[in-house]
């Protein structure tokens, strides 16, 4: 199951248009497209909520939540203003559209996404969580060449 929207060149959303309201900001760390960007309905419930990683060209990478809009054109991607101006770098004026490749975690995205996750406090337990796990690590290799001496 992979989606890879190479070469594709993608307009910014803030806000999403949805029934029995004007508008529904995007949530920090979610991202929608279009569900015609993948055809299969069973592939498209697969993958809804689960964890993608966005690079473009100019900037950072972000790791977002992924849902559908049909709301959306073709070319709009819906995605929180932090993770825009992570893809375009901070820049002063940011474009209105970029090219952006999206694709499912790796292995290793799996060990980056807590310290890269949109939410600052998921992020500080991760780096408490990882430093936790390093002086444990530390300590029993210590113990155990303490052990054998």
């Amino acid at each position: 199951m992979t989606l890879h929207l190479v070469e594709t060149e993608l307009e910014r959303k803030f806000v999403l248009a949805s029934a029995g309201s004007d508008t529904v900001q995007v949530d920090s760390g979610w991202f929608a497209l279009r569900h015609d960007h993948v055809s299969h309905k069973e592939v498209r419930r697969k993958i809804y909520g689960r964890w993608f990683v966005i690079r473009s060209k100019h900037g950072e990478r972000i790791y977002r939540r992924l849902r559908f809009s049909p709301n959306l054109s073709r070319t709009e991607i819906a995605v929180d203003y932090e993770g825009w101006l992570k893809l375009t770098d901070w820049e002063g004026v940011t474009p209105s559209k970029l090219v952006l490749e999206i694709a499912p975690l790796q292995i290793i995205d799996y060990v980056r996404l807590p310290v890269w996750h949109p939410d600052e406090g998921i992020r500080i337990a991760a780096w408490i969580a990882y430093a936790s796990l390093l002086i444990s690590t530390f300590s029993l290799i210590v113990s155990l060449l303490q052990f054998l001496a």
